[in-house]
């Protein structure tokens, strides 16, 4: 059984790409995170996809950041839309600007917004990578490198960042000059949609910023949720 837990990004990636050819996805939202797997993976020359599930919601700074890195890394991005009958049903119900009056109304736009459509994103790819870090918050403290995703069928999901510091993704990102969303400079250490993000307080985990009026322990509805880790 192969050790993925002791092998480092480096030796994952390489894994990744011998193993998942130019088959595998990569969920991308701009984040400092992401652009370090993109740019270790084009490294090895396998062009992947890369995938951005555009919400409808994003900061105006995500999507210069978006061009930014298509510029840079020379490669497409594949952008991946809500269903507009799911979305028009959603707005019936729940208004436009409902996302953060409660939890319940909270989960049922990402549901539409974001969990749908990575559905329809990963239909067809060999594995896929995400960004996510053990110690961005409590609940992301048990992710696992290399996982089977049994909510997306049964694809290979890889974390090859699990065990980096944020210091160490700034100083890979600043000493490769990989673009940056200026977010990241304003006090941001994690970026989604613009209702239900904000920049972090001294003292505070990573992903605090996100969906910041819950419970930390139950608001990790997401891109990476599945898997349980």
């Amino acid at each position: 059984m192969l050790d993925f837990e002791s092998k480092t990004a480096d030796e994952l990636i390489k894994t990744a790409c011998t193993m998942w050819g130019s088959g595998f996805k990569i969920a991308c939202a701009f984040a400092l995170e992401d652009l370090v797997i993109i740019h270790k993976v084009l490294q090895h020359g396998v062009k992947p996809t890369v995938f951005f599930i555009d919400t409808g919601r994003h900061f105006e700074h995500t999507y210069a950041a978006a061009d930014a890195a298509r510029a840079a890394f020379g490669i497409p991005i594949q952008w991946v839309f809500p269903d507009s009958r799911k979305l028009g049903e959603l707005l019936d119900r729940d208004g436009p600007s409902a996302i953060v009056r409660d939890a319940d109304t909270r989960r049922r736009c990402c549901d539409v917004r974001r969990i749908e459509p990575l559905n329809r994103a990963l239909k067809g790819a060999t594995g896929w990578m995400i960004g996510a870090r053990r110690s961005q918050c409590s609940v992301r403290s048990r992710l696992v490198k290399m996982t089977v995703d049994k909510d997306h069928d049964w694809i290979p999901r890889m974390a090859p960042l699990a065990d980096w510091s944020w210091q160490q993704v700034v100083e890979y990102v600043n000493s490769n000059q990989l673009p940056c969303n200026q977010l990241f400079r304003r006090g941001y250490a994690s970026v989604g949609c613009s209702p239900c993000t904000r920049p972090i307080k001294a003292g505070e985990t990573e992903r605090s910023g996100r969906w910041p009026s819950e419970d930390p322990t139950a608001r990790e509805h997401g891109d990476h949720i599945s898997g349980r880790w």
